[in-house]
């Protein structure tokens, strides 16, 4: 784990501590914050059009001048904040 990784990990325990765990279940029309797929360091804002399986999402997202991108993100995927 580097630096920027503990750092992040750090401010996720402070805010659970803070503000209580989100539900790590979703609904349709939630948007939410996930790590895309094939990355480690980019995040993007999505919203769920499909509930999948109990742990696999249907999002999208919108990117400007280039439509949308859907992806299949699993739990581990969404960012907890």
């Amino acid at each position: 784990m580097d630096a920027h990784e503990r750092e992040y990990a750090g401010a996720v325990a402070g805010l659970k501590d803070t503000y209580g765990m989100r539900s790590q279940t979703h609904a349709v029309g939630d948007s939410i914050w996930i790590r895309l797929p094939g990355t480690e360091n980019t995040h993007a804002k999505v919203v769920v059009v499909e509930v999948l399986d109990d742990d696999v999402y249907h999002v999208v997202r919108h990117v400007p001048g280039a439509g949308r991108e859907h992806y299949a993100v699993r739990t581990e995927e969404i960012m907890p904040f």
